[in-house]
């Protein structure tokens, strides 16, 4: 009888909590890979930008900050995630899951960001800014006084 427990029950339930780890899991992917990529960014605008400061860069404390940083990320979009499933879970949009991974998203760019602004000697947000101020700028009619229009 305990063999046939341990052969026909244990693989039954093992299959399932991997089917169910599998559905939690599966729709974290893009924001893995996202930070994965900000990440990698981070550390290769980092390592220039400290070398073109004259500071003596080691690769391990480098590899191991970034690793560090990035099992970080995963972290917090898996317990957000997991807070939204299980607690939050009334609202139809995941909330606090959206909410961190936007703010996890702006650190790491504005850390890539200045990092490549001190590279090549520009501010990357003001750049954008002054770029979108160029194309949106609408010449608008000037607005008359009500109380001139009465007269």
């Amino acid at each position: 009888m305990t063999k046939l427990f341990i052969t026909i029950v244990f693989p039954v339930w093992a299959l399932s909590a991997q089917e169910g780890l599998r559905a939690f899991l599966l729709p974290l992917w893009p924001m893995y890979v996202l930070f994965a990529a900000l990440v990698l960014a981070d550390l290769r605008l980092g390592v220039r930008a400290a070398r073109l400061r004259g500071e003596v860069v080691r690769r391990s404390r480098a590899w191991r900050r970034t690793l560090s940083k990035y099992i970080d990320y995963c972290c917090v979009v898996t317990a957000c995630k997991m807070f939204d499933d299980f607690i939050v879970s009334q609202y139809s949009v995941p909330l606090v899951y959206i909410s961190f991974c936007l703010v996890l998203a702006w650190v790491e760019l504005d850390s890539v960001f200045s990092n490549f602004g001190e590279l090549h000697g520009i501010n990357v947000l003001k750049a954008v800014k002054q770029f979108i101020n160029e194309k949106i700028s609408i010449d608008l009619p000037e607005k008359k006084d009500r109380r001139d229009a009465d007269k």
